[in-house]
């Protein structure tokens, strides 16, 4: 008797409906699965024989066919073992057939009949919501991730929650309702206490963003505030960063404590990382979306395939585990020049595609690049009272950083030890008590508190600008818009080429010096671009013109 039901195969971070098909039938005695399966779907054919036997089912000694199909789309992952055991089951006729109809399901079988969670929920039931199923049935540890896909659509399937085999079985045959526990929704999605909001605001009545006890603030790094005034451009109009500067002279620590002042993320944004973290099997708080954005910082030994994603079906590497927050990369020039090269495709398009045999993989990738580098190999460069490197070898370090890397970088910063001729430690030590009890005589240094606010309130303006156009920053705008919105003025029109002819810049230099304008202008709460935006955002150019010229 022929029985079927549905499953999904997560292809990219979409998913695939999958037909489970089961076909018992006299003849001579066999057992086979078919439809382009990877070996560890295979070993689902011994999986399933022994859990049907020790939930108390017989296999007869017939023929049996189990066909996954799209036959042209290679399956993987041990998902299929449930869906596999119930069109079995159907065909045996134990589950009447009619109770499979728009039935989907997924999970992986232990030998005892029990269910282990699976990869991929979330993408998954986003698929059969969209299908029109009706049921899913998951294992009871993923029904909290597949929730997360209720406030995407409000005609989701009702979510069922299985311990074991013999649980979908009582469930499919009798209809019977699994305990309330099995299903408890009281868990899911962003609970609205202030313990898992992104943004509160603090004493004062100041908006900000939620610290958390691992974070870096900006109050720990002494001095630097032309790179906090940088680093604060860089994240508000989401602009990729370059810091360059010898050891010890805090471009790490700032980049750790970047996560502090990152722009919260909307609710589609959230379901979007979430969605890629759970094809990854990186989701670690599944009854919950993602709420701060992503901050990766894979170490420079990384190969490729790690960095775009890797695997005959590729899983998301690095850049897209970024998607949405920040990829830093400490010591740049020590990475691998294909390495790097992968990402002059994701920094410009916010998608990388991966090819394969088995077909094209397309992955998000919209992140921002903040890098950290020396400028020689031995990082004292140009003090040549300390640098031992010959100009050759700084020539050669430098440039293992191509030249179209370079030009996408929309800033670069040249940072100097905090220590300032004639001063000693002792001094800055000092300096640093006066600045925390307040008694420090000239500008307020930024924390990430003030720094927060700033960009929380640079993003609202972004948000009007952008309102009904599908973007959110200013790193994002197109040709049509750079024109509407930065270059509305003659006179900063001509000023700004020519900045851009005096700086040798390319047409995609001009147009990165003046989405950095924008949000310099931004940033000061001024509606039109001015000399001085213009100004502060080409010397964040000029710093690489004039390490690229050595």
């Amino acid at each position: 008797m022929f029985t079927s039901i549905y499953s999904g195969a997560v292809c990219g971070i979409e998913g695939q409906l999958v037909s489970v098909e089961a076909d018992i039938s006299d003849g001579f005695p066999s057992y086979c699965l078919v439809g382009y399966l990877a070996s560890e779907v295979k070993e689902a054919r011994e999986r399933v024989a022994a859990a049907l036997k020790n939930s108390g089912y017989r296999m007869p000694a017939k023929k049996i066919i189990i066909n996954l199909s799209p036959a042209g789309m290679r399956k993987q992952g041990t998902a299929y073992d449930l869906p596999i055991a119930l069109a079995l089951l159907g065909s045996l006729g134990i589950i009447p057939r009619n109770r499979l109809a728009h039935v989907f399901a997924v999970g992986e079988l232990s030998l005892d009949g029990s269910l282990k969670p699976v990869k991929g929920v979330l993408s998954l039931v986003l698929m059969a919501g969209k299908s029109g199923i009706t049921r899913c049935l998951v294992p009871e540890e993923n029904v909290a991730e597949a929730e997360l896909a209720r406030d995407q659509w409000t005609h989701l399937p009702e979510i069922i929650g299985l311990s074991d085999l013999n649980a979908a079985c009582i469930y499919l045959c009798q209809g019977m309702s699994l305990p309330s526990d099995c299903n408890n929704r009281s868990i899911l999605r962003n609970n609205s206490d202030s313990e898992n909001q992104s943004i509160i605001k603090d004493s004062t009545g100041i908006t900000v963003l939620k610290k958390q006890k691992n974070w870096v603030d900006f109050s720990q790094i002494i001095g630097q505030e032309p790179l906090k005034r940088a680093i604060m451009a860089a994240i508000a109009g989401m602009h990729h960063l370059l810091m360059i500067g010898p050891p010890g002279s805090g471009k790490s620590m700032s980049a750790q404590a970047v996560r502090g002042i990152l722009p919260p993320m909307t609710h589609s944004e959230q379901l979007e990382v979430t969605q890629l973290y759970s094809v990854a099997g990186l989701l670690e708080n599944e009854g919950r979306l993602i709420e701060h954005r992503p901050f990766r910082s894979p170490h420079h030994t990384v190969p490729v395939k790690t960095m775009t994603g890797g695997g005959a079906i590729p899983v998301p590497g690095e850049i897209s585990l970024a998607h949405r927050g920040v990829l830093f990369l400490d010591e740049l020039a020590e990475f691998s020049p294909s390495t790097l090269e992968v990402l002059r495709q994701p920094l410009e398009e916010g998608i990388i595609t991966i090819n394969r045999l088995h077909g094209s993989f397309v992955f998000p990738a919209s992140f921002m690049l903040i890098a950290a580098m020396n400028p020689c190999k031995c990082g004292y460069f140009p003090d040549r009272s300390k640098c031992r490197c010959s100009s050759q070898e700084v020539y050669r370090y430098l440039h293992r950083i191509s030249r179209p890397l370079w030009n996408r970088i929309d800033l670069c910063v040249e940072v100097h030890p905090p220590v300032e001729p004639g001063n000693g430690y002792s001094h800055l030590l000092n300096r640093k008590k006066q600045e925390n009890t307040g008694t420090a005589a000239g500008e307020t240094a930024l924390d990430s508190r003030s720094m927060s606010g700033i960009i929380l309130r640079t993003r609202e303006i972004q948000e009007e600008r952008f309102k009904g156009l599908g973007i959110f920053y200013n790193s994002h705008m197109s040709a049509e818009m750079i024109e509407r919105y930065c270059f509305s003025d003659a006179h900063i029109r001509s000023y700004a080429g020519k900045l851009a002819d005096a700086l040798e810049l390319n047409m995609r230099g001009l147009h990165k010096l003046m989405k950095v304008a924008r949000t310099i202008a931004d940033l000061g709460g001024e509606e039109r671009i001015l000399e001085e935006h213009v100004d502060e955002a080409a010397t964040y150019r000029m710093v690489e013109q004039s390490y690229w010229e050595l």
